[in-house]
């Protein structure tokens, strides 16, 4: 059973990178459906008439965007909340922190025994 629930969460977590490839696809195609939606206009027929120099610079501002909402994403610190808040219902990271505090207080005890014997 273990082997199985193990493959599943390989499998699961391949999956979800997966899925953010996909999702840098699915965004330059809604671009590129936006950019046809609007080929009628001023903008759309230069994009459309210039494609070997306006789909590059689509692609890199589309990258470097990305960079900067990840940036942001960094800087606010989004990501470790996130990552804090699902290891909150994590059992075995809980179990850890647990342990860790169990071991902190002995820690401290066996320092304040120590410093009694020597007194």
């Amino acid at each position: 059973m273990r082997k199985i629930r193990d493959t599943y969460a390989r499998w699961k977590v391949n999956l979800d990178r997966s899925r953010v490839y996909f999702g840098y696809i699915q965004f330059f195609m809604i671009g590129v459906v936006l950019l046809k939606d609007y080929q009628h206009t001023i903008i759309g027929k230069w994009v459309f008439t210039h494609q070997f120099i306006s789909m590059p610079l689509l692609i890199l501002l589309t990258i470097f965007l990305s960079i900067f909402v990840g940036w942001v994403d960094k800087k606010l610190g989004l990501r470790e909340a996130e990552a804090s808040h699902i290891n909150s219902y994590n059992p075995e990271v809980m179990q850890i922190l647990k342990e860790l505090e169990e071991i902190k207080k002995e820690v401290k005890n066996n320092k304040k025994g120590k410093g009694k014997k020597d007194i």
